[in-house]
């Protein structure tokens, strides 16, 4: 069992409002202009990320894409994360 916190990156289906974010604690939370949520940061188990999985099934949120990293790779470089478009995900993939 993996004790680590691992560094999350979830893609969802859908648009929320800017004050349903705080939902997502912990977490950066950015929009693209096709429609994806972006979802990154740091989780401290499978239990927290189960919980962020089910506040976006409360808002409506479809899960497009899930990944798990032990370091994100924009923060390994100093970069900032990069938001997907629509055309980098034409299946749903988990």
């Amino acid at each position: 069992m993996n004790t680590k916190p691992l560094f999350f990156h979830i893609v969802l289906n859908g648009q929320i409002s800017p004050n349903w974010t705080r939902w997502f604690d912990g977490l950066t939370v950015s929009e693209a202009p096709s429609g994806l949520l972006n979802l990154e940061g740091t989780l401290a188990d499978q239990s927290a990320l189960m919980g962020v999985l089910y506040q976006a099934a409360n808002l409506g949120l479809e899960i497009v894409r899930l990944e798990c990293v032990q370091q994100p790779t924009s923060m390994a470089k100093g970069e900032p994360s990069h938001v997907p478009d629509q055309t980098q995900f034409p299946e749903k993939t988990i």
